[in-house]
């Protein structure tokens, strides 16, 4: 068939170490079925787990009385000085990511053609140091949901994830939206910490895949050491 003609295609010309050490991505039903039978697809989250949260005045008021209000929050038009240093300690000690730099981050949403993405920032009061940053946007493939595409946010960091929350649900509000929703690996302490802001973890309907072809690892270690957002993909 023609899918697993220019697959195999594809893949003889860049599954080698020297192009690309590995290839990931979230294949429809059909490519799933047939990726994990004839590709040598690895599920690693099938499915992904998402955290949900469906909101009112009365959960914005009580971001504000757990830890919400210890932070500033604003919205940005680009990327705050400190963005990439402050990824880079967000994402120590992660086996497998996607390094998060100005070049990337500025490439990914802000000169994206085709949809605006937000971006708040969270300050330290006073000091005005950098403590978190969030990229959402509000709608997706016309549901009135906003998705929180991408955390810059320490793990353990609670009051800043918290004021960024409150900050995208306000912006999300506004526009008539009362669902937020992200991705976060469940192994991470930032997956606990953004459940403790009052989301709810549900299946998502994607299945993650991945593909080695450097040094080998399985796609049981990556279920417990991939770091990824929603905007690791093109799907948000």
């Amino acid at each position: 068939g023609l899918f697993l003609t220019l697959a195999r295609e594809w893949f003889d010309h860049h599954g080698v170490p020297e192009r690309d050490r590995i290839v990931w991505g979230l294949p429809n039903p059909v490519a799933f079925r047939i990726g994990t039978k004839r590709l040598d697809y690895r599920p690693v989250h099938a499915p992904v787990v998402a955290l949900n949260r469906n909101f009112g005045d009365d959960w914005i008021g009580w971001l504000g009385q757990v830890g919400a209000d210890e932070v500033e929050v604003a919205e940005v038009d680009a990327f705050p000085a400190g963005t990439a240093t402050l990824a880079d300690r967000a994402i120590h000690g992660h086996g497998l990511v996607q390094r998060r730099d100005r070049e990337w981050l500025d490439w990914r949403y802000r000169a994206c053609p085709s949809w605006r993405y937000r971006i708040l920032a969270a300050t330290e009061p006073g000091s005005g140091a950098l403590r978190g940053v969030l990229v959402f946007r509000t709608g997706w493939m016309g549901r009135p949901v906003a998705p929180l595409v991408d955390w810059i946010v320490p793990a353990d960091d609670g009051a800043a994830a918290k004021g960024l929350v409150r900050a995208a649900a306000r912006a999300a509000a506004a526009e008539g939206i009362s669902l937020l929703e992200t991705w976060i690996p469940p192994w991470s302490t930032a997956f606990r910490t953004v459940e403790e802001c009052g989301f709810a973890a549900a299946d998502a309907p994607f299945n993650l895949c991945i593909r080695v072809f450097g040094p080998p690892f399985d796609e049981h270690w990556a279920k417990e050491n991939w770091w990824f957002t929603m905007g690791d993909s093109d799907v948000y």
